[in-house]
């Protein structure tokens, strides 16, 4: 079935795991992505072959896959005009890199613009291309922590904890698609395209400024597992040294879950009644779990229809009903390390034009031949004069 992006020819610029993130879900759904790297690959290609072999492609296979690589040196003048030539042919170009490296390459918005006045151009950087962290280096913990994340997780007598998982990097992805499609759906109406101007720093500011009042809830303190609003919330331990979380959070669930620990007696506490007094329901629920095994605290909870789940080893994942029914996790036939599980699948399901996994990640300059022959109408012998000067 043709992906639903399959008209949009996009020029990714991008490296590590932000922008491939970002494109990689774009191809996922049928876009044409022309990977433009440096000759012997970008920065995260180099990362790649350090790796074991099994998370060389597991990695290769998230960040590279539908997806055709040229090898380009946009330093050299000749690089830049043929940059400027798969301009006039794109719709997009994608990049990550921190301001202003593409205006002092001569490769900023102004310059594309002019090859391709509907161009679309998504700068996707840390801070954005404005104001005073505009250069910063950044990285996902740094953005973590200056966007306020770090500030509200963790627990109130520990130093602060930034998420586990990258999710600056994976939060300002999203945006950037966001506004790729904006900008799409915009240029259909108007054939004008324009600048986006995404990053990680907005993406979690985005996300942090709505906790604001659970944080004033909790009186300025990290709460750990709990919960502002919901009492009890939080992880529990069980008989079998398992974790179970689950919360009560409106007056129905609440009267279920007297009702499950014998306490009939305190039904009728309100929404207000239960902050109040958290210091005496949070022990009685951790009471009630511990005298449970996960098996049995799970049957109990989902018979009073009650917010619950196991907090789930990330190993154990890939075997979850939930995520096998989702197809969220996929195994690949890898040419090197043939069936390959762990790769990540296509998000979000689109039941009339689903996202697929089609293409092998390609080694840096796999396609140099057919893009800048087939695509632009160089020769053979300009591409062996292209490789003789490093250009390519």
């Amino acid at each position: 079935m043709t992906g639903a992006l399959s008209d949009v020819k996009i020029l990714d610029l991008t490296q590590v795991l932000a922008g491939p993130f970002a494109t990689t879900i774009l191809s996922d759904f049928g876009a044409d992505i022309i990977k433009i790297e440096p000759p012997g690959g970008d920065y995260s290609w180099k990362l790649l072959n350090s790796r074991p072999i099994q998370i060389q492609k597991l990695s290769a296979w998230c960040r590279r896959r539908n997806r055709r690589s040229v090898t380009l040196n946009l330093t050299d003048d000749k690089g830049k005009a043929i940059f400027l030539k798969m301009v006039e042919e794109a719709d997009v170009v994608v990049q990550n890199f921190r301001q202003p490296v593409m205006d002092k390459l001569g490769l900023g918005y102004d310059v594309l613009k002019k090859a391709n006045p509907r161009i679309i151009y998504c700068a996707l950087s840390g801070y954005g291309q404005t104001g005073p962290y505009k250069e910063r280096m950044a990285y996902d913990p740094t953005v973590q922590a200056i966007s306020g994340i770090m500030s509200i997780n963790g627990y109130a007598d520990k130093p602060p904890v930034r998420v586990g998982m990258q999710l600056a990097d994976y939060g300002g992805a999203v945006y950037a698609v966001i506004g790729i499609l904006i900008a799409l759906h915009y240029r259909n109406i108007s054939g004008i395209g324009q600048m986006i101007d995404a990053s990680m720093f907005d993406a979690m500011c985005h996300w942090s400024i709505g906790e604001v009042g659970g944080f004033l809830m909790s009186g300025g303190k990290r709460l750990g597992n709990k919960h502002p609003w919901a009492v009890p919330m939080d992880s529990y331990v069980t008989k079998d040294n398992k974790y179970v979380v689950f919360g009560v959070q409106t007056d129905a669930q609440w009267r279920k879950f007297s009702k499950l620990t014998n306490r009939e007696d305190l039904a009728a506490w309100t929404f207000n009644d239960r902050l109040k007094n958290r210091s005496t329901i949070e022990p009685m629920a951790e009471e009630w779990v511990h005298s449970k095994t996960l098996d049995e605290a799970q049957e109990l909870l989902e018979d009073a229809d009650l917010p619950y789940a196991k907090v789930m080893d990330i190993l154990e994942l890939p075997e979850d009903p939930q995520v096998l029914i989702r197809e969220l996790i996929w195994e690949v036939d890898d040419p090197d390390c043939g069936k390959l599980p762990g790769v990540y699948g296509t998000v979000p399901k689109l039941l009339g034009t689903p996202g697929s996994i089609r293409g092998i990640p390609p080694v840096p300059g796999q396609h140099n031949e057919e893009i800048l022959c087939g695509m632009l109408g160089y020769t053979k012998d300009d591409l062996d004069s292209f490789k003789s000067q490093g250009v390519i």
